[in-house]
């Protein structure tokens, strides 16, 4: 039998290692690719979503309690999504189908909406109607989950399209950068003209935000949309 030199000692234990930190990358995740389905939009009706949206002051407002979450705080925010104790609203889903995009749009900031789907960035939000903001954590790389992929699967002309099961709101993208955390401009309620939308998320390296803006140019009846628009949110 061949004895094991340290050189293969060492190799076993860098490739164990190695597997390791991969796992620790992989689960978050998986965690949040959970989440998603559990709270996804076809989990739910117009009359769920209708209702969710009839309040919306309870939601997690204050943008100095957004943070970036850890792989342990995924993982216990998953445990509370399980269990039912992480209170998510659903209010609709956002899709860009030329980026392979879909994502519930949930209320408020809090942790757990934004590592499950898009959150609204201000409580009296109305799709269709002034500034839409929606924001999502960034986690992994090239990844398609929550608003990741706006950061380089999203074109200027692309449509990007919202619905609360009641219409659809469609938008075409006229805007996509990245800024600087302090750049909020992009995201403020005071705008004059057309409605548009904002999604915003970090960039992979968390240095920078990624913004896709969007005007609106068409509402369109959810049941009188066709069945490949239907089927962007399925």
């Amino acid at each position: 039998m061949k004895k094991w030199g340290w050189r293969r000692i060492l190799g076993v234990t860098l490739i164990v290692l190695g597997l390791g930190l991969v796992g620790l990358q992989v689960r978050p995740l998986l965690q949040v690719y959970f989440n998603q389905n559990d709270i996804a939009i076809e989990n739910y009706t117009a009359e769920d979503i209708q209702s969710n949206s009839s309040d919306t002051s309870e939601g997690q407002f204050d943008f100095n309690e957004v943070r970036n979450v850890s792989a342990a705080e995924v993982n216990e925010i998953r445990q509370d999504i399980k269990s039912g104790k992480a209170g998510l609203e659903v209010l609709g889903a956002v899709a860009i189908p030329t980026a392979n995009l879909k994502t519930s749009v949930l209320e408020g900031m809090s942790d757990a909406a934004l590592v499950s789907g898009a959150g609204t960035m201000y409580p009296d939000q109305v799709m269709g109607q002034g500034n839409y903001t929606l924001a999502s954590h960034h986690i992994g790389y090239g990844t398609d989950i929550l608003l990741n992929n706006i950061t380089d699967s999203v074109s200027v002309g692309d449509k990007i399209y919202l619905t609360d099961l009641e219409n659809i709101y469609v938008y075409e993208a006229f805007f996509v950068e990245d800024v600087n955390p302090d750049q909020v401009q992009y995201i403020s309620q005071d705008i004059e003209g057309e409605p548009i939308i904002t999604l915003q998320t970090c960039t992979a390296d968390l240095t920078q935000r990624r913004i896709v803006q969007g005007t609106l140019v068409e509402t369109i009846a959810f049941e009188d949309a066709s069945a490949e628009m239907q089927g962007y949110f399925k």
